[in-house]
């Protein structure tokens, strides 16, 4: 039977990085898994998949709306072939940052009848900002499996253990874990063990609504960029958003070639890649509807 994990999260929650240590620690410790992931983008052009590192894995994407509800039918249609053809030990699935994990878990356990389980990542930083505040971040935190809280090595002792405390005692957790190697391990050991969802969440339209308070809005940048100052101009736009931004990725065609690119933080991440399918350098911004579309570089 095909195990797999659906990693969730909010937008810009670390799930991309999480899949990188888990894929290596997989490909290092167990050599002979094979190991399969499916990434779903709420934009209708990839950039998450372009920072997934290389390595024996086969990688297939879905983009252009959440998995979790209005596109089921090709989550539904994508791990029955990824099932048949590929037949993996493991299939990692990055949702996107306003999926809710469960539900994708009911939908893939029916379909594929293979073992699921559910991780969120958190960052401690975020939860502080948007729980309690935001619909669909709550929901997120509802009803997941097992909790990472990323970022830890820039965080406090004092506010990861304030948020471990919180979410293990409002929510029947299996297990919150610090983001180190010793957490990808246990993910990989508690995979490996786990049992098929048995019980159907009901789909919570209440999150069809939370969504579309959340827009998404794609800048293009003509030429070449200069990393350095679109870092300056990126930390002005999140000094002026405030909370209201949640995320901002894109692909940049720099003097060193393509470049993925991430901010968060207040810095940037960058990881050279192929040329996209558009070939125009474009940044995508995330975040409450009526402020992201005021939004220029």
């Amino acid at each position: 039977m095909m195990n797999c994990i659906i990693i969730g999260g909010f937008l810009g929650s670390g799930k991309t990085t999480f899949i990188n240590y888990l894929l290596k620690y997989s490909g290092d410790v167990i050599p002979d898994m094979k190991t399969a992931v499916l990434i779903n983008e709420f934009g209708e052009v990839p950039v998450d998949g372009a920072m997934i590192d290389e390595g024996n894995y086969s990688m297939r994407e879905i983009t252009g709306g959440c998995i979790c509800c209005t596109l089921k039918g090709m989550l539904d249609d994508a791990v029955a072939e990824i099932c048949e053809k590929e037949k993996p030990d493991l299939l990692l699935v990055e949702a996107t940052g306003l999926a809710v994990p469960s539900e994708i878990a009911a939908s893939i356990g029916t379909a594929g009848g293979c073992a699921v389980m559910t991780l969120l990542c958190v960052d401690s930083d975020q939860y502080g900002k948007l729980a309690g505040r935001l619909v669909i971040y709550d929901r997120q935190l509802a009803d997941a499996d097992m909790v990472l809280l990323t970022k830890s090595d820039i965080r406090s002792s004092a506010s990861l253990a304030d948020v471990e405390a919180e979410l293990q005692d409002g929510n029947k957790l299996r297990s919150c874990f610090r983001s180190n190697e010793a957490a990808v391990e246990a993910v990989s050991f508690d995979a490996a063990k786990q049992t098929v969802h048995k019980d159907v969440h009901e789909h919570h339209h209440g999150q069809d609504q939370a969504k579309q308070d959340i827009c998404q809005v794609t800048r293009m940048i003509p030429g070449i960029s200069v990393i350095a100052d679109l870092e300056k101009s990126l930390y002005r736009l999140f000094v002026d958003a405030g909370t209201d931004l949640y995320r901002v990725k894109g692909i940049v065609r720099t003097a060193d070639g393509w470049q993925a690119v991430q901010y968060s933080d207040g810095a940037i991440s960058v990881k050279t890649v192929d040329e996209p399918s558009i070939r125009d350098s474009f940044i995508v911004f995330i975040g409450k509807c009526g402020v992201v579309e005021r939004l220029e570089l």
